[in-house]
């Protein structure tokens, strides 16, 4: 059983290979790096090889196949969404719908952060605690981001864990409220766009 998982944190694959996984690759997926793990999994002779013309008809056929979407969200873009979601528009709605519950309790746990460091003693003293819990907001944030095809979302979030990876908690705090409020902007649009 192979870990699949957007909590790409320092011990994470440790602690799946704990909990009895053989592997662990963390989200966003790379396909060079599923590649090379099926490969050191899967039985070669399980492994089917494929013939160059079905390489081309399928590549092909993917191609074509561009998503047709009857609705737009702004700030958001549904084409890449929808491909991410394998051209499954149904499959894409569910995505923003998830994306949409999940980061609505996100938005109130980073304004909970936000308000507790305000304080310039909160400030002076944080814990591992809060930089962890703040990673891992982040980093999940950024991943569904990246899979609705919320590109300014997924920047914004990276952006900022770029700045607590380095130590700039004071980047970092002058950044993340404006980013909460962006965050907030597109939840509310998709909350309208799947009206």
């Amino acid at each position: 059983m192979i870990a699949l998982s957007a909590n790409a944190l320092i011990g994470s694959r440790e602690l799946f290979l704990e909990m009895g996984f053989q592997d662990f690759l963390p989200k966003p997926i790379d396909a060079l790096e599923l590649d090379t793990i099926l490969k050191k999994w899967i039985p070669e002779h399980k492994i089917e090889a494929l013939s160059d013309e079905s390489i081309i008809t399928n590549n092909a056929s993917s191609q074509k196949a561009q998503p047709q979407i009857d609705f737009m969200i702004e700030g958001i873009n549904t084409v890449q969404g929808i491909t991410n979601a394998g051209g499954d528009e149904e499959g894409y709605i569910y995505m923003l719908d998830s994306f949409l519950h999940d980061t609505t309790e996100k938005i109130n746990t980073l304004k909970h952060i936000i308000n507790y460091l305000k304080t310039e003693e909160n400030f002076a003293n944080t814990s591992e605690n809060t930089n962890v819990l703040l990673m891992a907001i982040l980093q999940t944030i950024k991943n569904s981001a990246i899979s609705i095809g919320a590109e300014e979302i997924a920047a914004g979030a990276a952006e900022l864990e770029d700045k607590l990876k380095t130590g700039s908690v004071n980047a970092l705090m002058s950044s993340l409220p404006a980013f909460s409020r962006h965050l907030q902007t597109i939840t509310e649009r998709i909350r309208m766009g799947l009206k």
